[in-house]
């Protein structure tokens, strides 16, 4: 199961879902007084993968340790199943790094647990493998960032990879690691996860994602093999000032409404 899954049971590999009233409850115990989410969220990204994900840990851990070079406080945490041997290496990786008291491997947690870390983060990075991108690279074109809802698929937006967004499903990228890790299902499902949380995303830019871009804000894409302080540049923007409680509930309803969710459930919590 992919960690995208942890956000719910199993769906079938193509048909990837949120659970939003999961995010809603979240949302709505941040928001309650005393309660903004702000000063967990500050500086935190998040970075969700599956057990054999660990090219995108890496890439994550080696963003925080440049973050932290430029002299800026930023946190990761990395959410999914974490193998003994693999967990050993990311520690080694970022204590070479110096970033080991900035490093957080909560692993595999519940799916209210993981809706509500994706609440308390202020961006969710979604670097994708290099055999996603060395099979998408082709439909990608050359260039740098592509700006928020700026890419419109050819056809209009349409949900990528079967991925989709309901009230009695959960998320879930399916069998995803059967096949390797970060597989386009399990893209897009996370990327869908951040923008049930209203947390910004971070991603490479593939075909897959653009639909998701066409259609929701706050979601940046990177071109494959953009160098490492273009990622930087991109992650310090949202990381000082995370979303309100409102700004999420606006991105949560958005997504609601969006092709990428078959329903339209009430949300328990949701004011206007």
């Amino acid at each position: 199961m992919s960690a995208a899954g942890h956000v719910g049971g199993a769906q079938p590999s193509a048909a990837s879902s949120v659970d939003l009233a999961l995010f809603g409850i979240a949302i709505a115990a941040r928001g309650r007084p005393g309660r903004t989410g702000a000063e967990e969220a500050a500086w935190t990204m998040l970075h969700l993968g599956e057990a054999d994900d660990e090219p995108g840990r890496a890439r994550a851990v080696g963003l925080l340790a440049a973050l932290r070079r430029d002299g800026l406080p930023a946190r990761l945490r990395l959410v999914g199943p974490i193998p003994a041997v693999q967990r050993g290496r990311l520690l080694t990786r970022a204590t070479a790094g110096g970033v080991i008291g900035a490093l957080d491997l909560p692993g595999e947690r519940a799916p209210h647990e993981v809706a509500r870390l994706l609440v308390e983060a202020a961006l969710l990075v979604v670097p994708a493998p290099a055999h996603v991108i060395a099979a998408e690279g082709d439909a990608t074109p050359a260039g740098g960032a592509t700006p928020e809802g700026d890419a419109t698929p050819a056809g209009g937006a349409t949900p990528a990879g079967g991925a989709t967004a309901d009230g009695g499903g959960a998320l879930e990228g399916g069998d995803g690691a059967k096949g390797g890790s970060g597989g386009v299902p399990d893209l897009v499902s996370a990327v869908l996860a951040g923008c049930a949380a209203g947390t910004p995303v971070l991603a490479t830019d593939l075909p897959a994602l653009r639909s998701v871009v066409a259609v929701l804000p706050g979601v940046t894409l990177l071109a494959p093999g953009s160098p490492d302080d273009a990622w930087v540049r991109a992650a310090a923007g949202p990381l000082p000032v995370p979303p309100t409680p409102d700004e999420r509930w606006a991105a949560l309803r958005r997504l609601r409404r969006s092709p990428f969710c078959a329903q339209g459930p009430t949300l328990a919590g949701e004011s206007g």
